[in-house]
């Protein structure tokens, strides 16, 4: 698309680009040119290590500073025990959800037991205890004027997912079910086998079938092979949902992998996307979020922890869990002794 940026960094900040090696390492120097105050640090290295296992060992040997992981099984108890490295979480602005091909899932019946029959908080209990945070909405709490809880009638309900199951089968749905996500991340895939058992409780069967990130984003929810699926979307601070939940908005023209269509919930998303008054605009979006809650294309599942681990010397980072990212105030880092 634009092949000069993958190669020339233009930008006016505290640190201007010395070293470049594609898919190891960015090294930045201080800016002699910047207008602000002067950065404490002369360089800083970013260093792209994709696995958390080696991100930690990497903290540990003292081989870089500052990191800052995706969630994973009981990563927090393992930094946490590092010598001489603080730690700091918050709720950020990515949630995790189940999602619906609702072109393939097509019985709302059948959604609806799922809802009922998934027992959120023993999930978040059991992969995440303390960090994650109940979510019942498309949006963050964080964004109060746009946040409704719609889906917070959706508590764990196993008699009344029966019946639904048994209703949904009165009207031919089928009660086996494909649950994919991304392989090799132990986070989801634990979370698919305490679904997996959750719904055998209620009549359902549940057959998980995975593919690699590139594959499961690159290729199957764009073309919406799938029927069941688990991943995060990340909430800007502006909420942009029309995109996501438009019925124009299916691939490749938005990412409304659910293949949704509510004639309704298209109209109240993209006229808040042309609605300049964060008022009305928030009014809206609560409208819509609760026509989706009475849908469900999707599952809100719990909003994911932003987390920090750094060395006890490195002063400076304070966690901002936005799309400003982790080095948003780092000319005002410094190495103490």
């Amino acid at each position: 698309f634009n092949k000069a940026l993958n190669n020339e960094v233009v930008g006016s900040g505290p640190f201007q680009l010395k070293e470049w090696k594609k898919g190891e390492s960015l090294t930045w120097e201080r800016n002699p040119n910047y207008w602000g105050k002067k950065p404490a640090l002369d360089t800083v290295t970013f260093r792209f290590i994709p696995d958390t296992n080696s991100l930690t060992a990497a903290l540990q040997s003292g081989e870089v500073g500052f990191i800052t992981p995706p969630p994973d099984l009981g990563l927090i108890e393992k930094l946490e025990g590092i010598d001489g490295v603080k730690v700091d979480t918050k709720f950020g602005t990515e949630w995790e959800h189940i999602a619906f091909n609702t072109e393939k899932v097509d019985n709302l019946k059948l959604r609806q037991a799922i809802a009922y029959g998934i027992d959120r908080k023993q999930i978040i209990d059991e992969i995440l205890p303390g960090q994650a945070r109940e979510l019942n909405s498309v949006v963050v709490p964080e964004q109060e004027e746009y946040y409704t809880p719609a889906w917070e009638g959706y508590q764990f309900d196993q008699d009344r997912a029966r019946q639904l199951v048994e209703e949904a089968k009165a009207e031919g749905a089928q009660t086996t079910i494909e649950f994919s996500t991304t392989s090799g991340n132990k986070l989801r895939e634990t979370l698919q086998q305490i679904v997996q058992k959750q719904l055998g409780e209620i009549g359902m069967t549940v057959e998980i079938n995975n593919s690699a990130p590139e594959v499961f984003f690159g290729e199957r929810t764009p073309a919406g092979d799938f029927e069941m699926g688990d991943w995060a979307w990340s909430a800007s601070p502006d909420p942009e949902l029309a995109t996501l939940f438009s019925a124009n908005s299916f691939p490749p023209d938005g990412q409304n992998y659910y293949r949704y269509k509510n004639d309704e919930v298209t109209r109240l998303l993209e006229q808040s996307e042309e609605t300049v008054d964060v008022t009305e605009r928030a009014e809206l979006v609560k409208q819509a979020s609760q026509i989706m809650a009475e849908d469900l294309p999707l599952i809100p599942l719990y909003q994911r922890p932003n987390i920090y681990a750094f060395s006890e010397n490195l002063k400076g980072p304070q966690n901002n869990p936005t799309e400003a990212g982790p080095f948003w105030n780092v000319e005002e880092w410094s190495i103490g002794q």
